[in-house]
């Protein structure tokens, strides 16, 4: 995880309750300043991965 002026990046280790684990990581560029990005795809992805 970590950020500059211009990106912002994250990874997480995850396990949903159905049993999947799996590795996110999710690059930026041009969204330093942004803190909705990462955790509103993270969502998505968990909720589309847990149908």
């Amino acid at each position: 995880a970590g950020w500059t002026s211009k990106s912002r990046h994250d990874a997480a280790y995850i396990e949903t309750p159905e049993g999947l684990k799996f590795v996110l990581v999710i690059f930026t560029e041009n969204h330093a300043t942004e803190r909705e990005p990462i955790p509103a795809i993270a969502g998505k992805i968990i909720e589309q991965l847990s149908k």
